[in-house]
């Protein structure tokens, strides 16, 4: 009978020393710890998308409702316009903003997610950042009935653009890889116009689409005819015929079928320049030089001031 219970002490004790240390080099072989609810902290795991801060802790979870759940992609509509806007954005997806929101897919809708509260606060159709940074962490979003508005996000959301747009969009304007975000292009009953993140109309209301802008002119297009104007609606360079424009701060370069003219001010044309190449035309900042180009051809510079 000793023998018996020295025997059980010996294997009581072995247990408690060995399988503490059989569950430590399991944990340390496969990197996960068995005894989590989510061993491997896979974003998607069992029906849920897990949220984890920079120290691989646990903040907030999201309850799937269906299989077609993820951070939620993003749309760009500005091509059935022609606007000229941002098209170099890598984002395929929005990202998680502060370690406080971000958008998700579940179904047919795109949810605003609180990893605060774990909580949805409200949906939508489409959101649309350009697959950029917007300043000011702001975000374009269209309602269930179809119509626009525009937040921004922070320690508190930030009402932008009331949702009462059939359109919303930005010019391609991007200081420090962030694209800027102090005026909209807008679409509402019918008519194109200009507004401020105040939600203040800054142009008069033009028939056409607004296709890009400056301090001082609105581009629009009709029939794929160019047309200059100031924020009065008063048209320039009327006689011309130009099929193709790019902007940059309050430069403006448009083409016609033979030439490409660079002007800062419609009565003071700074430079005039013969083209036979064909491709997409852009003004671009380098080293405080401005690049007027076809197809990523530099044509000719002007130095900035």
């Amino acid at each position: 009978m000793k023998n018996d219970k020295f025997v059980l002490y010996a294997i009581i004790i072995l247990l408690i020393i060995f399988l503490p240390l059989t569950v430590v080099s399991f944990y340390i072989k496969i990197g996960e710890n068995p005894l989590d609810a989510n061993p491997g902290h896979d974003f998607y795991y069992d029906n849920n998308l897990w949220f984890y801060n920079k120290n691989d802790d646990l903040i907030s979870k999201y309850a799937c409702t269906t299989e077609k759940c993820n951070l939620a992609e993003t749309i760009i509509d500005d091509d059935k316009y022609g606007i000229n806007y941002y098209q170099g954005g890598n984002l395929s997806n929005v990202e998680i903003i502060d370690n406080k929101y971000t958008f998700i897919t579940d179904g047919a809708l795109n949810y605003l997610f609180s990893l605060g509260s774990s909580s949805t606060v409200s949906n939508y159709k489409n959101i649309k950042d350009y697959h950029i940074r917007i300043e000011n962490n702001t975000y374009i979003v269209q309602n269930k009935d179809d119509v626009w508005g525009a937040f921004t996000i922070g320690s508190n959301l930030g009402a932008v653009l009331p949702f009462e747009y059939d359109f919303i969009g930005l010019k391609n304007n991007v200081v420090n890889n962030e694209l800027q975000a102090k005026k909209f292009i807008v679409l509402k009953d019918s008519k194109w116009f200009i507004v401020d993140n105040k939600n203040s109309a800054l142009t008069s209301f033009f028939e056409n689409p607004i296709i890009d802008y400056t301090d001082n002119y609105v581009i629009s297009k009709q029939d794929d005819k160019i047309r200059i104007y100031n924020y009065k609606m008063e048209e320039y360079l009327t006689t011309y015929n130009f099929n193709e424009c790019a902007t940059f701060i309050n430069y403006i370069a448009v083409k016609d079928t033979n030439n490409i003219y660079v002007f800062n001010n419609v009565n003071n044309i700074l430079k005039t320049i013969n083209v036979s190449e064909s491709g997409k035309l852009s003004l671009e900042n380098n080293n405080n030089v401005l690049e007027i180009k076809i197809a990523d051809k530099v044509l000719d510079t002007i130095a900035l001031n």
